[in-house]
C-alpha cells in the first residue's frame, strides 16, 4: 500500500489542520484527521482497508503508541486510531477535564 502524505484535513470542514513541530513525521507519517465531537476536536488517522479495527489508546498515551501495529495491519485491515479529547493531537473543549472519569462515556 503507497503512504499516504502528512496532508491533514479537518473532517467537517475539509480545511486543512497544522500539526505541531514536536510530532516525527517520519515516525508519524499517516494522515491525520480531525473532526469536532461535542466542542472537543478529535484527532484519528483511518488507514487501510478491510474489517475494521479501531484502535483504542490508554491514558496518558495517544494514537502514536499504534503506528507499528497500524503499519503492519492496514494491508488486511482498515485501522482507525484516535486520541482522546486532551491527548495527543486531540483538543479537550473549555473546562473539560481530562482525568479518564471525564473523558469516560459512563462518567
Amino acid at each position: 500500500m503507497p503512504e499516504r502524505s502528512n496532508t491533514e484535513v479537518m473532517a467537517d470542514t475539509k480545511m486543512p489542520v497544522g500539526r505541531p513541530a514536536w510530532v516525527d513525521a517520519e515516525l508519524f507519517h499517516f494522515q491525520s484527521r480531525f473532526v469536532n465531537i461535542d466542542g472537543h476536536t478529535v484527532h484519528y488517522v483511518d488507514e487501510g482497508s478491510g474489517p475494521t479495527l479501531l484502535l483504542l489508546h490508554g491514558n496518558p498515551t495517544w494514537s502514536f503508541v499504534c503506528r507499528d501495529v497500524i503499519r503492519t495491519l492496514r494491508d488486511e485491515f482498515r485501522c482507525i486510531a484516535l486520541d482522546n479529547p486532551g491527548f495527543g493531537l486531540s483538543t479537550a473543549r473549555p473546562r473539560a477535564g481530562i482525568e479518564p472519569r471525564a473523558t469516560s462515556p459512563e462518567a
